[in-house]
């Protein structure tokens, strides 16, 4: 069901990079692919462990661009990467560290938000949750 929102979880390491993968709907329910993907940013936030609303953006990680050809596939893969299902993935970004550290504290959760743009001017927000050892 498109509407279903639940962030994806997961665990990195700290001054790591981490490849974010999904499978992506529309608003019809439809696998997202790359044809109808306008523009899609990404911010990482680390989130505050005493405060549910308190999250800092980590320095060069937000509202960054996202490539979308190299992003988004035009069908689903089922590359052994891809472990949850037989259906498969169409969406994989690998978050770029080589500038600015994206997960800088060992023991801190962070948000990787992405806000995709489709080419109806539909809106989607992709979330990843990740533990950083």
């Amino acid at each position: 069901m498109a509407n279903d929102a639940n962030p994806v979880k997961g665990t990195v390491f700290k001054n790591s990079m981490a490849v974010n993968l999904a499978r992506v709907v529309d608003v019809d329910d439809s696998n997202l692919v790359q044809s109808s993907v306008q523009s899609c940013t990404y911010t990482i936030y680390e989130l505050d462990e005493h405060d549910e609303n308190g999250e800092t953006a980590v320095t060069g990680h937000d509202g960054a661009s996202v490539t979308v050809s190299t992003s988004f596939f035009a069908s689903l893969q089922t590359d052994s990467i891809w472990d949850k299902d037989s259906t498969g993935f169409n969406f994989k970004h690998a978050i770029d560290n080589s500038s600015n550290e994206a997960f800088p504290n060992r023991g801190k959760v962070y948000l990787v938000v992405y806000n995709i743009v489709t080419t109806s001017s539909d809106k989607i927000r992709l979330e990843f949750r990740l533990w950083c050892e």
